[in-house]
């Protein structure tokens, strides 16, 4: 099994939180400790981020789920909600895919439902060559300031400094295996037009990364959507717009716990 470095808190029902691309359980600190007053949160680091070892061989977001299923499972969760941001998103829908019972409710945080375009395909080879003939450091100053709305930049530049060293912290394989299982992952449009449980969708207006028309098109999808327009905000709205957000999740999750 996949080595999986995580951190936990509190006690009760389990919520489950899946950072993105070039991130880290660090990006939940501060909803894990504020939710933990209630439940059992739990945020890894996804094999190859953060303390986590990336395991040997090509590897697709499905390959992802089983070795997060058996991690669960080591830790005795049985069932949760899981929350995943971006990448994270990509993988929580796999999950759900591969163990419906094991999901009371998802949550899309800046994430999609859909497969890559074309387009969105061909950029992700295109980044690969960028970070094996360049390195890490320069994508990852170019790449993480734009997750976040222009407008909001001056006034997060520590949490942006902070999440480009988080970035420059992962591996060249690490980046470019997981740009790769993300260009060939399914689509999952058929998936969630079927999922019969609470589904959180949270969509910054201003995300370059998942355009609003794309979360407008997913959202028209769910059957029991908990929807969640940011104005002003770019991909990044648990810092961005921090308070908001973390009252939708907690709303969420407690609806999710008692049903």
């Amino acid at each position: 099994m996949a080595q999986i470095i995580f951190s936990e808190y509190g006690q009760g029902f389990p919520v489950v939180f899946l950072h993105g691309f070039g991130e880290s359980k660090e990006l939940w600190q501060s909803f894990q400790s504020s939710l933990s007053a209630k439940y059992r949160t739990i945020a890894p680091d996804l094999p190859g981020f953060g303390e986590s070892p990336l395991p040997s061989g090509e590897f697709s977001l499905n390959d992802v789920a089983v070795a997060l299923n058996e991690w669960l499972e080591s830790i005795n969760v049985d069932e949760c909600a899981m929350i995943g941001h971006s990448m994270g998103g990509y993988i929580t829908l796999a999950f759900a895919k591969k163990y419906p019972h094991k999901i009371k409710g998802l949550g899309l945080f800046h994430s999609s439902v859909f497969e890559d375009s074309p387009e969105k395909k061909e950029n992700r080879d295109k980044v690969i060559q960028f970070i094996k003939k360049n390195g890490v450091r320069p994508y990852m100053e170019n790449f993480v300031p734009h997750l976040f709305y222009s407008e909001n930049q001056p006034r997060l530049m520590d949490v942006i400094r902070r999440q480009v060293e988080i970035g420059c912290s992962t591996s060249e394989e690490t980046l470019t295996a997981y740009l790769s299982a993300m260009k060939n992952r399914e689509d999952s449009a058929a998936f969630m037009k079927e999922f019969d449980k609470p589904a959180l969708m949270i969509i910054g207006r201003n995300d370059t990364s998942v355009p609003y028309e794309t979360s407008m098109k997913q959202a028209a999808l769910l059957k029991h959507p908990h929807m969640h327009l940011l104005e002003e905000t770019g991909h990044m709205g648990m810092f961005e717009r921090e308070k908001e957000t973390l009252i939708y999740v907690e709303k969420f999750v407690d609806h999710v716990s008692k049903h």
